[in-house]
């Protein structure tokens, strides 16, 4: 949200949205804004999992033996679950949907499940 002169608007992945172009050609000054921090915190804890779980579970299932190729991490957008997809080498794919919170703990779960 954006605290303009006089008015408030949204702005949603960067653009503005409004019942009208309030932008006044660009010269329109904003006086504050207001960030969902649970939203970028929960968007930021997902990048920190995606780039763990990509660098260190494929490495830690091959050192396990398991013929892995790639390991990716996604947080559903619709439902919030957490899902970890496997690539094996002969190209199938396995998603296997992960309760636990940290990194380490979803590299735990899914050396399990595996």
């Amino acid at each position: 949200m954006c605290n303009l002169s006089g008015h408030f608007a949204a702005v949603i992945d960067g653009v503005l949205h409004d019942t009208y172009d309030c932008t006044r050609d660009g010269s329109r000054c904003v006086y504050g804004y207001y960030i969902n921090t649970d939203a970028a915190r929960d968007e930021q804890e997902s990048k920190n999992k995606a780039a763990f779980v990509r660098k260190n579970l494929a490495p830690m299932l091959r050192a396990a033996g398991v013929d892995v190729a790639d390991v990716v991490y996604r947080k559903d957008p619709e439902t919030r679950e957490e899902i970890v997809t496997l690539t094996y080498t002969c190209g199938a794919t396995r998603d296997i949907c992960v309760t636990a919170d940290s990194p380490i703990m979803i590299a735990y779960e899914i050396v399990n499940k595996v």
